[in-house]
């Protein structure tokens, strides 16, 4: 099936602060790399559209994400930029209301139900690399893609980690974590629980696009990631 992540541009929303982190840097979305890899590793197409990198506003994004023909779309929503992810994900149900729309990241976690504006269809709680695969695998099986019908969400039910409407009610399977537990001294020499994932889809991001503010001007680079999570909790 087809899998489309998509950021929005946020930079132009927030003044001058907006115009000023633009020209010192553009970051990849890592996030949306990570969750990428774990969706080809299970066999799905997937398609990266970054607004932020590609200038594209909210009616370009939604336009992108449509002409994409996916079967499912995916956003990510910090809470500074829920607002924008919820505009995009809206415009795409304009365009087609038939393509069902996927939320995940920390605001879906902390705001739970109240994140499930009716432009999203599903939500994710907490850490995704395990549910999303999964999620997708069900839909794919019974050939929910696109437009599942509201009364047929009872399948997903088993699937932790998500959010769903079934007959108009929001559900929740509750949150899902790839470590649930802080690692002990003794554990941090051994495997870490990110080593079981795969390295991040780089390959669907336009690197040449993301730029970081040095003294020797604007350079190209890319982030990584070897911790999750706070260590001091």
């Amino acid at each position: 099936m087809k899998v489309v992540l998509a950021y929005s541009k946020w930079t132009g929303e927030y003044g001058l602060f907006g115009h000023f982190a633009k020209r010192n840097s553009t970051w990849p979305p890592l996030n949306l790399s990570l969750l990428g890899a774990v969706c080809e590793q299970a066999g799905h197409e997937v398609e990266i559209l970054d607004g932020e990198a590609l200038h594209l506003d909210k009616e370009k994004l939604a336009r992108a994400v449509v002409d994409a023909k996916p079967n499912i779309v995916g956003f990510s929503a910090y809470s500074p930029f829920f607002h924008l992810s919820a505009d995009v994900a809206a415009e795409v149900k304009k365009i087609n209301p038939h393509i069902p729309i996927m939320g995940g990241g920390p605001h879906f976690t902390i705001q739970k139900e109240k994140a499930m504006l009716p432009c999203f269809d599903y939500g994710f709680l907490g850490e995704a690399e395990d549910s999303l695969p999964e999620f997708l695998k069900v839909g794919d099986e019974y050939g929910f893609w696109p437009g599942v019908k509201d009364h047929c969400n009872s399948l997903f039910s088993h699937v932790r980690g998500i959010m769903y409407r079934e007959n108009g009610e929001i559900k929740s399977t509750g949150e899902r974590w790839i470590k649930t537990e802080s690692m002990t001294k003794k554990e941090l020499s051994g495997t870490h629980p990110l080593d079981r994932l795969p390295l991040p889809a780089r390959h669907l991001l336009p690197m040449e696009k993301y730029r970081l503010g040095t003294p020797n001007g604007r350079d190209n680079f890319t982030s990584l990631q070897t911790a999750r999570g706070c260590p001091w909790t």
